[in-house]
């Protein structure tokens, strides 16, 4: 199953990316970023997947094996988990406000790169968004 789905503007100059996404519990429901939840497909682990308490591996397993994007608050747990061939991971900065994070992911996602789905770490932050890849 692809990890993502293109569709065609009316102009059909530009594409729009429809990535598959997943927050962890950590996070506010799928409903407190309304633009990224129109825009992408938007899961919640515990709300969405009914996954209580799973820990950060097994998470990470999970986002893979679907295809979706992690979206966390704490990246240093995953900075060893993250795998070139297994799915990014998103670490909001939790200074951020559930509107602010909203824009700030959609925009990390309108800049990304079509290799940088895979294996990457993206820090989203009031000052900016990072792209790297773990070490």
């Amino acid at each position: 199953m692809p990890s993502r789905i293109i569709k065609l503007r009316r102009n059909k100059s530009k594409r729009i990316i429809k990535y598959k996404l997943l927050l962890d519990e950590g996070l506010s429901l799928a409903k407190s970023y309304p633009k990224l939840n129109n825009f992408h497909n938007l899961k919640h682990i515990v709300h969405d997947l009914k996954k209580s308490g799973i820990k950060d591996e097994p998470l990470y397993d999970l986002a893979t094996r679907e295809n979706r994007i992690l979206i966390v608050f704490n990246i240093k747990d995953f900075r060893k988990i993250v795998k070139r061939n297994g799915i990014s991971v998103i670490n909001l900065s939790s200074n951020l406000s559930n509107k602010e994070a909203d824009l700030k992911i959609l925009k990390a996602l309108k800049e990304m790169k079509p290799d940088q789905i895979k294996g990457y770490l993206i820090s989203i932050t009031k000052s900016g968004i990072e792209f790297k890849i773990p070490s």
